[in-house]
């Protein structure tokens, strides 16, 4: 689930953050005052200095009475830090929804998201549209989870695209939908009308996906996406096992990173005009990795599961499972022992499973696809091997 290019780190033992040094911040939709939980990924939007934050709420009723806060919501990063340092206790905020307007009418139930921005502002059509060009928001939307099409005929999973205004505010552009795309996971852009999807299995749901992730079959695919045209993703590879998070090196040498979670590898893409060159190189990882990033200084970011069954049991709140490991790691791709252990916790307290993580002016800001709110954390200053 790519993130923007905000550093991020955190460290274990006696280099991590301990209890003085963190927050838990609980969130609340500014409307209705529903919980926030399962922010399973967040955006940095510098120009409006605000976290954007993808929250599904996959333990709600949606049948009941009470309000879910499902959508994109915004959280500014100043406020964010002020409260870390006046506040000794949990931290209590309002979050707006931005697409409460698009939800009036449509399904939302975001999962992977990532920001495609220009490289230089340019008038033409977004300028048009919300006066200044500051990117497009892409957004994997489950309507109905593990449904290739729904009754009424339309595709389970679609791809909304959203402008993305100065003030971080967004206008729905159009959405992408297609029964193949049912099992999609993360997306990143390779400009602003294509992106690359992870697709983590090959059933799209039931007892035939259930089984793929038991015994780690690769049946996962990557495939890349016209957002602009209604046809069929066109598959870039498969044989993957649990193909998850996604990022593209746009640099020197362009790369397509992708998170294969249940063989607790990262495969690595070169990528020639705008394609794939195969085979990909793999580099391994202590354990099942989820969202990719790339920090400031060139290092992929990534968030490992020890056991990808642990997490299983946990969001599916099976007995004996009440909680799943965090573990952050940074890794330096141009060096054999280039792998740092940023932050190792256990016991997942506050925060089980993470999976999204920011580092934003010396902060760590970290979500998980499960619990309630964030985790706000002052960021340490070094990491140990990933070995030690």
């Amino acid at each position: 689930m790519a993130l923007s290019t905000a550093l991020i780190t955190a460290v274990p033992s006696a280099l991590t953050a301990d209890a003085a040094d963190c927050r838990e911040v609980h969130l609340t939709d500014a409307s209705t005052g529903a919980v926030l939980r399962g922010i399973e990924d967040l955006v940095w939007h510098a120009p409006s200095e605000r976290i954007l934050l993808s929250a599904h709420d996959r333990w709600a009723d949606e049948d009941a009475e009470e309000p879910v806060a499902n959508g994109i919501y915004a959280i500014s990063f100043p406020r964010l830090k002020r409260e870390f340092i006046e506040v000794s206790r949990p931290i209590d905020l309002p979050v707006p929804n931005l697409t409460e307007l698009f939800q009036e009418g449509q399904v939302l139930h975001p999962h992977g998201f990532t920001l495609w921005e220009p490289e230089l502002p340019k008038a033409g059509f977004l300028d048009q549209r919300i006066g200044k060009q500051t990117g497009r928001l892409m957004v994997i939307n489950h309507r109905e989870m593990g449904v290739a099409r729904r009754d009424d005929g339309t595709a389970g999973t679609s791809i909304e695209v959203f402008f993305v205004a100065p003030s971080g505010a967004l206008d729905h552009e159009g959405t992408y939908s297609h029964p193949d795309i049912c099992a999609a996971n993360d997306l990143d852009a390779l400009d602003e009308n294509t992106a690359i999807v992870s697709l983590d299995r090959g059933a799209c749901g039931g007892i035939r996906a259930f089984i793929e992730l038991l015994l780690g079959q690769e049946r996962s695919k990557i495939a890349m996406v016209d957002l602009t045209r209604a046809d069929a993703p066109e598959i870039l590879d498969d044989r993957m096992a649990f193909a998850n998070g996604i990022h593209i090196d746009h640099g020197e040498k362009p790369t397509v990173y992708v998170a294969e979670t249940q063989a607790n590898r990262i495969r690595a893409y070169d990528l020639v005009d705008g394609r794939l060159k195969r085979p990909a190189r793999t580099i391994p990882v202590p354990g099942g990795p989820d969202n990719l990033d790339m920090d400031a200084d060139g290092n992929l970011l990534t968030a490992v599961h020890p056991d990808t069954m642990d997490l299983y049991f946990y969001m599916r709140k099976w007995p004996f499972f009440s909680s799943a490991p965090t573990r952050l790691i940074s890794l330096d791709t141009n060096r054999p022992d280039g792998c740092s252990l940023l932050h190792d916790d256990p016991d997942g307290d506050p925060v089980s499973g993470a999976t999204g993580v920011l580092r934003i002016d010396g902060m760590l800001i970290a979500g998980s696809v499960t619990d309630d709110g964030l985790l706000l954390c002052r960021a340490p200053a070094r990491a140990a091997a990933c070995g030690e």
